[in-house]
Order: C-alpha cells, then structure tokens, then sequence
C-alpha cells in the first residue's frame, strides 16, 4: 500500500504518438484519479502540431517497462516562445506490460467492502484466541462472466523479524474472469455496476485499492504450478471518502443475492438508479438542490423502468418509508 496516495507520481520514458516518438512523464495521482501524460518537443518551424483524441498510446519507461495509455484526450496544446510545444493528454486507463488488447480476467482488491461480503479468512469465534482459516468465496455468473468474490489478507505477524506493533490488513477481492478472452472496457463495465451495486447496498463508497489484468495464455511454469502474468491496472477513478455506515444500516449484504440468479438484466437496469442515488455520499461539494433532484430523478428511473402500471404516488410514499431498497432486493433475488 502506498502510504501517500495523495503525492503525483512521475514516470519518464518514451511514448509513441502517430509516426513520432516523443520523450515524455506520465503524472499520476491515486487520490485523485489523475492520469496524465505530458510531452515537450522541439518545433523547428515554429508551429506546433495538433492533437485531439487518440484511443492507445504505448511507450516504454525508463525502467524498461512497457506501457499503454487509453482513451487519451488532449487537454492541453501550447507552443512556447515559437520553439518548444507542450502537450497533455489525459488517459482513462493505464497498463503496465506489452500491449494486448483483451484478457481473461480482472482482479479488483476493494476498500470497505469486507462487512458486506460476510467472508474472513480469520476466525474469532474463540476470542480472545485468533486463528487463521482458509479462503472462503462465492461464485456468481453475471454478464456472461464469472464473478468470484474471496478476501486478500495482508498479515505482518508471521514476518520476522518480529516487529512491536503489526497490522493485520483483509480486503475483499472481486475476481471477473472470462473465457473467451474480453477487451478493457467489458471488464471495467462490470466491474462498474458490480460496485454500484456495493455501494448502494452498504450506503457507503467502495474504492480500489489494488488492480490487475491477467492473460490465461501469459503464464510461467514453476515447479509444476502455473504462475500467471500479472498486469496493474490504473484507472481515472478518484478515492472517494470513507463514512463507515454500519452493518446493521446495509440495505442488503451479499448473501441475500441468490448464486443461481442472473441479475444482469435487472443490474443493468439499476445501474442510473444506483448511480443517482450514490450522490448522496459519494461527491464532497455537490449542493444540496442537486443531490435532491438525483433523488427524484432516481424514483423517477425506478418507476419508469420496474414498475410504469404503478401510480408515481405510491412510488413515493414507499420511499418515504423505506420500501423502495426492499423491492429492489426483491427484484435482484428473483431474477432468474
């Protein structure tokens, strides 16, 4: 973990863009979802060029490493003093490794998630004795994909040597996995609704501590165990604050949702709703006039899209009383 995410991070190396390879710096910032690759170039006669979007920027880092830019808009354009242009694109997606278009599978490790899932590989059914037991998961199969859900335990007590204060760090980890292989944007769509669906059940934002992509095809074998490519994921996602809602407050936890439904329809379905209604903690200086109006604007997406016979009237008097979350959990469990 990085223990200051909000510092800029700058990374050098050289980026290809058309027929030119250019020197450049990525900046990126993980506090603010910032991803921006700055480049500065010599312009012999005096004018400099211009950019607009560009869908894949490859380079390679000093370090030696390889990496690809997505989806890349020109922010900034500007030729100083008739010799030097400066250029910012601004990327939604960063990999680190070859470029590839698709994969197999997506590894997301979330931050306050834990709770919802109801999985621990540590047991405290004996405190104050702890014990460590083994990996639990559930297996859904949404979006034409399989999604795993397990948790990832950080544990400094087995270091040595023994240090006077150890952590103990579980996050739940969401896996979405493919067999045919699937671009980055099937993936992160997934993974978007996925957490939506988390943050609306929980009343609280989910962020993402750590991701990956994996290539069933990209693969080592050691001592008859096949060890696969990992490639780190960065996306334009901001880290959002924390409230810490409790338990007892969760609309609903994962193990309401049925693991033989398929909810995709109904998720794709809810995914504006959820999306409207996680303004309510998700942006820090939103007013309150617009955070009311994403909530009518979010009934009113409810009852176009689950239940147009049904007076808006009613929808509202059900939301007033809570009903509304109930029905939405009625509606995901009996999916079928």
């Amino acid at each position: 973990m990085r223990e200051h995410t909000d510092m800029d991070r700058h990374i050098l190396g050289e980026f290809q863009i058309g027929e030119e390879s250019l020197l450049g710096e990525i900046i990126y910032n993980n506090e603010s979802g910032i991803i921006w690759l700055k480049l500065e170039q010599e312009v012999p006669k005096g004018i400099g060029k211009s950019y607009g979007s560009i869908p894949l920027i490859v380079g390679k880092l000093l370090t030696g490493t390889f990496i690809s830019l997505y989806q890349n808009k020109c922010i900034k354009n500007h030729t100083q003093q008739f010799s030097y242009q400066t250029v910012i694109f601004q990327s939604r997606y960063m990999i680190l490794g070859p470029t590839q278009g698709k994969y197999n599978r997506l590894t997301c490790e979330l931050e306050n998630g834990l709770q919802w899932s109801g999985l621990s590989q540590v047991d405290m059914s004996e405190f104050p004795t702890v014990k460590f037991k083994g990996l639990g998961e559930h297996i859904y199969h949404w979006f034409n994909a399989k999604i795993k859900f397990s948790t990832s335990l950080s544990n400094d007590l087995f270091g040595f040597p023994r240090k006077e204060i150890s952590r103990t760090i579980e996050r739940l980890t969401m896996e979405i996995e493919s067999e045919e292989k699937q671009d980055v944007a099937f993936f992160v769509g997934v993974r978007d609704k996925v957490i939506s669906l988390i943050s609306f059940a929980i009343k609280d934002n989910i962020n993402i501590e750590h991701q990956f992509f994996t290539d069933f095809d990209d693969y080592d074998m050691i001592n008859g165990q096949i060890n696969y490519s990992e490639r780190a994921f960065y996306s334009s996602e901001p880290r959002y604050q924390i409230f810490d809602v409790h338990l007892y407050d969760y609309n609903f936890t994962l193990q309401h949702l049925s693991d033989t439904a398929d909810i995709q329809d109904a998720l794709t379905k809810l995914e504006p709703i959820f999306n409207l209604y996680l303004s309510l903690f998700r942006y820090r200086h939103m007013p309150p006039e617009m955070i009311f109006l994403n909530m009518v604007q979010a009934l009113e997406t409810f009852h176009s899209r689950f239940f147009i016979m049904t007076k808006k009237k009613n929808i509202l008097n059900q939301y007033m009383s809570g009903l509304v979350e109930i029905r939405i959990l009625i509606i995901l469990k009996s999916c079928c």
